[in-house]
C-alpha cells in the first residue's frame, strides 16, 4: 500500500510499530512512520491530524510528526499519511526522579502550557471538536451510560459500584465543570511522549487523533496514571497554563477512568489482550486507596 501510493518512497526496509489501537504504524527504512487507518472511523481522526500539526507545531517547544506524504483516495483507507521517524523511547516512571527529572518536567510543562494556549478558532477551523464545560458534562454522563451498558456485565458488584460512585460524584459536583477551556492532546499516555536517555530530553509527542477542546486536567491524567504524582506534581509547578484548585481531583477521575477504553473497545472489537489488561488496570485501582480523587486523600496531598 505504501509503494502503490507513494511511488518516490523506494523501500528497503518495512517494519510493524507494536501498539496502537486504531493505526496500523510501518517504520520504513528506519527513517519514516506511515500510518494506515485499522477502521473506517479513524480515517477521520487522522484527516484532524493532518489539518491540526501543521498549524500546531510552530507554536510547541517539542517536535510533532509533520506529514510529508498524505494520500487521500476514494475508497477504504481514504486516507494514508507518513512522517519522518522521530527518534527516542518511551517516556519510562524513573525518568523524573533521576537526573533528568527537572529538565523533562520543564519541559511537559513548556509543551501543555504552549499547547493549551493555542487559540480555540485556530483548532475549529480545521475540524477539532469545540466544546464548552456544558458540552463537556454532557459527554461524560454519555461515557457513564456507555460504561454502564458496556463494561458491567464484565465487572462485579464491588467494581460496578467502585464505578457508580466516582462516576456520580464527578458529575454532580458542579465545581467540576467550571474549568477555563483549552485545545487537549487528549491522549498523553506516556507511550506517546519520546525521550532520549542520553541527552534527557524528551525529542518529541505523537499519536494526535484525539485531539480536542476541553478540560485542560485532562492532559495530567496520563501523566498521573503513567508516572505517578510526584511527577505530576513537578509538572504542575512549571506549568503556566489556566490552572486552578480543583485540577488534580479531576485528573484523578480521568485517569481512574482511562482503564474502561480498554475493557470495552477489547470486547467490541474482538482484542482479548485489551480486555484483559483493561480489567486488571481497573481493578488495581478499585483495590488501591491511591488515584481516587475527591473520595481520598491523594487528591488533597498533591494541591498541597
Amino acid at each position: 500500500m505504501v509503494e502503490a501510493h507513494f511511488p518516490e518512497v523506494s523501500i528497503e526496509r518495512c517494519e510493524p510499530v507494536l501498539g496502537g489501537w486504531d493505526h496500523i504504524m510501518l517504520l520504513v527504512n528506519r527513517e519514516w512512520i506511515f500510518r494506515i487507518p485499522r477502521r473506517p472511523e479513524c480515517e477521520a481522526t487522522l484527516e484532524k491530524e493532518a489539518r491540526l500539526l501543521p498549524l500546531l507545531a510552530p507554536s510547541l517547544p517539542l517536535p510533532v510528526p509533520r506529514y510529508e506524504f498524505v494520500w487521500r483516495g476514494g475508497v477504504s483507507p481514504r486516507i494514508v499519511v507518513g512522517y519522518r521517524h522521530i527518534p527516542g523511547v518511551r517516556l519510562g516512571p524513573k525518568v523524573l526522579g533521576g537526573p533528568h527529572g527537572a529538565t523533562v518536567a520543564g519541559q511537559i510543562a513548556a509543551f501543555l502550557t504552549a499547547l493549551h494556549a493555542f487559540p480555540l478558532q485556530r483548532a475549529a477551523s480545521v475540524g477539532v471538536s469545540v466544546g464548552d464545560p456544558t458540552t463537556w458534562r454532557k459527554e461524560y454522563a454519555s461515557f457513564f451510560r456507555w460504561v454502564q451498558r458496556e463494561a458491567f456485565p464484565a465487572l462485579d458488584s464491588r467494581e460496578r459500584q467502585w464505578t457508580t460512585d466516582i462516576c456520580e460524584d464527578f458529575l454532580g459536583n458542579a465545581a467540576n465543570f467550571r474549568f477555563t477551556t483549552a485545545l487537549l492532546h487528549r491522549d498523553l499516555a506516556m507511550e506517546h511522549v519520546l525521550y532520549d536517555p542520553a541527552s534527557g530530553d524528551v525529542t518529541g509527542v505523537v499519536d494526535w487523533g484525539d485531539a480536542s477542546v476541553g478540560d485542560p486536567a485532562f492532559d495530567f491524567a496520563g501523566i498521573l496514571a503513567d508516572l505517578g504524582e510526584s511527577a505530576v506534581r513537578a509538572v504542575l509547578k512549571e506549568y503556566r497554563g489556566p490552572k486552578d484548585a480543583g485540577m488534580m481531583d479531576r485528573a484523578c477521575f480521568f485517569a481512574n477512568i482511562s482503564p474502561f477504553y480498554g475493557i470495552i473497545y477489547g470486547r467490541l472489537l474482538g482484542h482479548p489482550e485489551w480486555f484483559r489488561e483493561g480489567l486488571r488496570r481497573l481493578r488495581a485501582r478499585v483495590d488501591s486507596p491511591r488515584h481516587v480523587g475527591r473520595r481520598g486523600a491523594t487528591a488533597n496531598e498533591v494541591r498541597e
